[in-house]
């Protein structure tokens, strides 16, 4: 593998971190066609704040936000614990990379479930009973603290890094290779939404079983690096064959629907200033021209019968 190449990536970006200024391109948007419902007539969408979440409506994700209610979504930040009796009236819930109190600063092992087991009894409960959850986990330790809820939906999270071997960090999912599947997802529901690829910022690298429709795929030249201590590698870090895997799928469970993905920042608008520099990363990207679509036809998926 081209393993070094990673190693190197990951030195820079890790210190690359403590030197940058990172936030939201209030900026943009993107021209969107017809919009699914009339302004403010489409279903409301909770989007967790209450589990130190990296990403939530009115940061990280103001750009995701912002991009349902140009569609006629409704869109609300949410601040509480998840039981049946909070969850009871609500239709949509999306989670972006919660992590537990004792890993925020602290990205090495042991990583410890965002969420209790009460809170996950409730989710798997809700979404059986006709939820809808889009649940994101980035890279380590986003992905290990969520893997508990994933689990419910009888998914695996790997608490590590997704790194394709042919193209590294950031890359291209598309039809043409494979790693953007066929499907009404990827097609839309109208011309203007059809999806031919759209780009990855790294993330995680998950294990489905047959119960998902495959939105993501993997192949056979991605692996999933999986240190203890995120962005630290060397000759010895695990690394596991992760041909047949998945960095987002779909599924019916019970009455309800599920949304899992495994890279955050795919969906965001970011400006990031550092010291060589200033660029966009997520959807504003110049290259991501696409990832807006994809994610206005999960959404879609999501939703329906609603």
């Amino acid at each position: 593998m081209r393993i070094h190449l990673f190693l190197l990536l990951g030195t820079l970006l890790a210190s690359a971190v403590t030197r940058a200024q990172q936030y939201p391109d209030t900026t943009y948007t993107p021209s969107i066609g017809s919009p699914m419902y009339a302004q403010g007539e489409g279903p409301l969408i909770y989007i967790d704040g209450a589990h130190q979440n990296m990403h939530q409506r009115d940061g990280g994700y103001a750009a995701f936000a912002k991009l349902l209610e140009q569609d006629g979504y409704q869109t609300a930040a949410w601040d509480k614990d998840f039981s049946s009796k909070s969850l009871r009236n609500m239709e949509v819930l999306v989670i972006v990379n919660a992590i537990h109190p004792d890993n925020q600063g602290r990205w090495w092992k042991p990583i410890y479930s965002a969420f209790t087991p009460k809170e996950v009894e409730a989710v798997q409960e809700w979404v059986r009973n006709g939820g809808r959850l889009w649940l994101t986990a980035d890279h380590m330790p986003m992905a290990g603290a969520a893997a508990e809820l994933a689990a419910a939906f009888d998914a695996r999270f790997h608490d590590g890094f997704a790194y394709d071997t042919a193209q590294g960090g950031v890359t291209l999912m598309c039809r043409a290779n494979s790693t953007l599947s066929e499907g009404s997802v990827t097609n839309g529901s109208q011309d203007q939404r059809y999806v031919d690829s759209v780009y990855s910022f790294t993330g995680q690298a998950f294990e489905i079983d047959s119960n998902f429709e495959n939105i993501m795929p993997l192949t056979g030249q991605w692996w999933s690096l999986e240190p203890d201590t995120a962005w630290q590698f060397n000759d010895s870090t695990p690394r596991f064959a992760a041909e047949g895997w998945s960095q987002g799928a779909v599924r019916t469970f019970g009455k309800g629907r599920v949304v899992l993905w495994g890279e955050a920042a795919m969906f965001t608008a970011q400006i990031v200033e550092t010291e060589e520099g200033t660029f966009k990363a997520g959807m504003n990207s110049e290259r991501a021209k696409e990832n807006y679509k994809l994610l206005l036809n999960l959404m879609e998926w999501l939703t329906a019968g609603l």
